[in-house]
């Protein structure tokens, strides 16, 4: 018999002793004889699947979509006080020091959405190092913002 066989096998073996919801459709199935379901009609196939694990790449993801909230959140707010004040070159400055941030972390984003085979692919203490820069990431962003905040604060 060969592997292929042994496979098929299996899942109708399983498919003949399970007794569960459908996967489609929730119909309750007590040993169903073939394997289609009799109310939905869904192919009901046995597959081993791996749970969800975080990689870097995930991770680098997840950071830089914060980071851009922080910056969108940032650009906003500064485009009201823009927009409420007498446009003073003050104000154009900070928004412009809203701006640029939000176009080097889209451009970061991009290229980390680029290198997801290359990010998830390095060795372990590579792979450490993208999860340590994906958590310190959105801390230096909303950082730099304070302190280019407060040194414009200071000029005026």
């Amino acid at each position: 018999m060969s592997m292929i066989d042994r496979k098929k096998n299996a899942g109708v073996t399983f498919l003949k002793e399970y007794s569960g919801p459908c996967p489609s459709c929730g119909y309750k199935l007590k040993n169903p004889k073939s394997n289609r379901c009799p109310e939905c009609g869904s192919r009901l196939q046995v597959s081993l699947v791996a749970p969800f694990r975080l990689s870097p790449w995930h991770a680098m993801v997840v950071s830089m979509a914060i980071s851009l909230g922080v910056i969108l959140d940032r650009v906003a707010l500064t485009a009201v006080g823009v927009s409420q004040s007498s446009s003073s070159p003050s104000s154009w400055k900070m928004f412009w020091f809203s701006v640029v941030p939000l176009v080097v972390l889209s451009f970061c984003l991009y290229v980390v959405w680029s290198q997801k085979k290359r990010i998830n692919s390095v060795h372990r203490w590579k792979r450490i190092s993208w999860y340590v820069a994906a958590c310190i990431i959105p801390f230096v962003v909303a950082g730099a913002q304070l302190l280019g905040l407060l040194y414009l604060a200071l000029q005026v």
